[in-house]
């Protein structure tokens, strides 16, 4: 067997001879042991903890003496807790920067000629508020005209296709989206 010169992508193999120092000699001869390196494996504090925590009933004194460990324990609590803050940051970072990009791709498109620059983050703030103002003012708009659209035309068209019970033409379904209220 060769023996890997990385570790990433190869799977369990043998790497360490483990020699027993006491107890009934014969007795481990053809056991397997797994050797965790405590000072370079990124892992190795998690999988103690997690046996410390396994054998703390059966085992409590092999279980203070592994939380005794550096990087176990207290330590490794600590790490983890920092690791899952840093981590929620991280995810609230790439939420933030995935919006404004958008945003900023989006000002780019309204200003051809500043297709390579940014806005500063207050004028993106404010173009995109008025953006929004414009927008409902827009849909008010249209509304508006729908609303004195419709009842004019609906008297040369609803009760043509439509009978008095049953609207196919999707005209009541319309009218009541415009007013708001829940289809069905």
């Amino acid at each position: 067997m060769t023996t890997p010169t990385t570790d990433r992508g190869v799977g369990l193999y043998r790497k360490y001879a483990v020699q027993r120092l006491g107890g009934t000699p014969g007795k481990h001869d053809a056991c397997s042991y797994f050797v965790l390196d405590t000072n370079h494996d990124l892992y190795a504090a998690a999988a103690l903890a997690a046996y410390s925590k396994a054998c703390e009933t059966a085992y409590p004194e092999l279980a203070a003496d592994i939380r005794l460990l550096p990087g176990v324990g207290v330590e490794a609590e600590a790490a983890a807790a920092e690791k899952a803050r840093a981590d929620d940051l991280q995810a609230t970072f790439d939420l933030r920067w995935k919006a404004d990009t958008r945003a900023i791709k989006a000002w780019q498109a309204a200003h051809p000629m500043s297709e390579t620059a940014w806005p500063d983050h207050v004028d993106l703030v404010i173009w995109l508020a008025q953006r929004a103002d414009a927008l409902v003012e827009e849909v008010e708009r249209l509304r508006t005209a729908l609303d004195w659209t419709l009842p004019r035309l609906v008297p040369y068209s609803h009760p043509r296709v439509c009978s008095p019970m049953v609207c196919v033409c999707g005209y009541t379904e319309f009218r009541a989206a415009l007013e708001g209220k829940p289809r069905g």
